[in-house]
């Protein structure tokens, strides 16, 4: 569990995209939380300067990166388009809060890799019934980190 206000600590990557516009890479949820919680200062490291590719290149550059995962709550893709503009709309993706949950109980360590825990948040997606994650979360996460030390998941983040 994070400390109070150690969010305001935390790293959040971004990119300077399309007309000097600054996206989010990372800890979205984390932001929306300090934002919520009243946090006005924060850390944040640029990746990349996009600001000078093509709006095709750099959605491309993006996804290449793995810094957008253009997938809604329950995995399908949209347009890039669709892609909330501020952190206050995003939606909460069942798989990626049971990904960040059996992160915190040892399941897997954190990476510098951006975004790492969608990829778990796939991985989980198809191995963990998504009625056990909404019926009883505790016994999913229960579940999931056996599979996080397991053979399926070696090439992981």
């Amino acid at each position: 569990m994070r400390e109070p206000n150690s969010f305001a600590r935390t790293r959040c990557p971004r990119v300077i995209g399309m007309h000097g516009r600054v996206y989010v890479i990372d800890h979205h949820h984390l932001g929306r939380a300090a934002r919520e919680s009243r946090v006005e200062t924060g850390f944040f490291e640029i990746q990349a300067d996009l600001s000078s590719v093509a709006a095709t290149d750099f959605w491309h550059e993006m996804e290449k990166n793995l810094w957008i995962h253009p997938l809604d709550e329950i995995g399908v893709r949209h347009y890039y388009s669709s892609i909330p503009a501020h952190p206050r709309n995003l939606i909460d993706v069942p798989y990626r809060s049971l990904a960040g949950y059996v992160r915190y109980a040892g399941g897997f360590e954190k990476t510098s890799t951006p975004s790492a825990e969608f990829v778990w948040a796939d991985f989980f997606w198809r191995t963990v019934p998504i009625e056990l994650v909404r019926a009883d979360f505790t016994a999913a996460v229960e579940m999931a980190v056996p599979l996080a030390h397991g053979h399926l998941a070696k090439a992981l983040p």
